[in-house]
């Protein structure tokens, strides 16, 4: 009877043990997802930099696939270029600032 008693403080003991090391492995991955969140944070003026770059080539690029097959006229795509960003100004405006 009081090895079975032993045994039962000893499994506690071990479980007590593996529940600290749980929490230790959680605090551990909280720390390390906010550490990513952090440096995320900091690199998004960066990543929509880029992003900005990237969208402004391809619309060059295909501005002048467009010119040069001579099917729209330079002027109407001046046009649609302050079309499309009317819009998404007015839609940006509207959601951004409530």
């Amino acid at each position: 009877m009081q090895s079975a008693a032993h045994d039962l403080l000893i499994m506690n003991g071990e479980e007590k043990e593996e529940e600290k090391i749980n929490v230790s492995r959680e605090q551990q991955e909280m720390d390390m997802t906010m550490r990513l969140l952090s440096v995320l944070e900091e690199c998004t003026p960066y990543l929509f930099l880029i992003l900005n770059q990237l969208c402004l080539a391809v619309f060059m690029i295909l501005v002048e696939s467009v010119i040069s097959t001579g099917r729209i006229s330079a002027l109407v795509i001046v046009v649609y270029e302050h079309l499309i960003a009317t819009i998404l100004l007015s839609l940006l405006a509207f959601f951004l600032e409530k």
